[in-house]
């Protein structure tokens, strides 16, 4: 649900992975989805910053340049409220 409501956003590279108990990123199962983005170099430590503002706050598995939002434990409205938070931050 959470790759479909962020599909099509420019920038974005989603890929389904699994978040492992040893906290490592696998191929499968998936039961979390794995954001890339891929915006101009400069601006990328102004990013970094823009999900500790605001109202809600996302906790997320980052790996590198990577977030992986596990899925696993979440309900539809929270998806959504996710979804909604990181379309806000990509879009500034």
């Amino acid at each position: 649900m959470l790759r479909a409501e962020l599909a099509g956003i420019p920038g974005l590279d989603l890929s389904p992975m699994c978040f492992t108990m040893d906290e490592k990123l696998v191929p499968a199962p998936v039961n979390c989805l794995v954001i890339n983005s891929t915006p101009a170099p400069a601006s990328r430590p102004a990013r970094r910053r823009r999900p500790r503002r605001g109202r809600s706050s996302i906790l997320a598995v980052v790996e590198g340049d990577r977030v992986a939002i596990v899925m696993d434990v979440l309900e539809d409205p929270e998806v959504l409220l996710i979804a909604g938070r990181l379309r806000q931050i990509v879009k500034r």
